[in-house]
């Protein structure tokens, strides 16, 4: 009989901690999370890293500019061709920031929109926090696009 039943000591016989890890789905299951994890870590690392890169694009003109300097010196240009693609970057940025203009009236019209509707739900005291937040935002807004008007 004690020949066809495993003895504890034949069962593991061979087998290493490692072994039995292998055989569990719930320790793949922690290893390729961790995995996932790691890389999606690394790939937001370096997402970053190269938007920080990235200068803002600026006012139109210092735009225009790099956008004219960066084609110039890529592309290496002669003096008729910059000459030449002068006002083609020009144009590109009129319609860009007329596009960009159009776009932030649109959203603050959205934004003012739903504001609107969400004061019909708020009590008394919150509507005067939320009113407070509004203005809030609108000064921080002012700060950063250069003291303008808020639209």
């Amino acid at each position: 009989m004690s020949g066809l039943l495993p003895t504890q000591s034949s069962a593991f016989r061979g087998r290493r901690y490692g072994d039995r890890m292998s055989s569990n789905p719930r320790c793949w299951a922690i290893i390729y999370l961790l995995a996932a994890f790691a890389v999606g870590l690394m790939a937001g690392i370096l997402v970053g890293f190269a938007i920080a890169r990235v200068p803002p694009p600026g006012p139109p003109g210092v735009m225009a500019e790099r956008i004219r300097a960066r084609l110039a010196s890529e592309l290496r240009l002669t003096e008729v061709q910059t000459q030449q693609i002068v006002p083609i970057v020009d144009e590109l940025v009129r319609q860009m920031n007329a596009e960009h203009e159009r776009t932030v009236d649109r959203m603050v019209q959205i934004i003012h929109q739903a504001h609107q509707r969400m004061e019909t739900c708020l009590t008394p005291a919150q509507l005067e926090k939320f009113r407070l937040i509004q203005q809030e935002r609108e000064e921080a807004f002012r700060r950063a696009a250069g003291a303008g008007p808020v639209r």
